[in-house]
């Protein structure tokens, strides 16, 4: 029997921290949600573990950043929006 994860589910770890969205061979991959007790949340694709492709990251007092994301990384240009004020800036 297989025991890794495949498909959609949810996982909390004992830290609060949670993840919503797409397993497969127990990673996350496809498209998740994930959310961290200080109020940062992640949506978007992951690969293989990893936030890899089109996403939308919020941290508390940085705003939201939307775009693509390679490896955890955000790259390239995207919009960072900031209590409604849109700065477009490459990363």
């Amino acid at each position: 029997m297989n025991d890794k994860k495949s498909g959609y589910g949810v996982f909390t770890w004992l830290s609060g921290n949670e993840y919503r969205g797409n397993y497969f061979d127990d990673l996350r991959h496809g498209y998740g949600e994930m959310y961290w007790v200080d109020s940062s949340y992640y949506k978007g694709m992951w690969e293989k573990g990893v936030q890899s492709g089109e996403g939308e990251l919020y941290m508390p007092g940085e705003g939201v950043r939307r775009g693509l994301f390679v490896n955890n990384v955000y790259h390239g240009e995207a919009v960072e929006v900031c209590d409604e004020n849109i700065d477009e800036q490459a990363w």
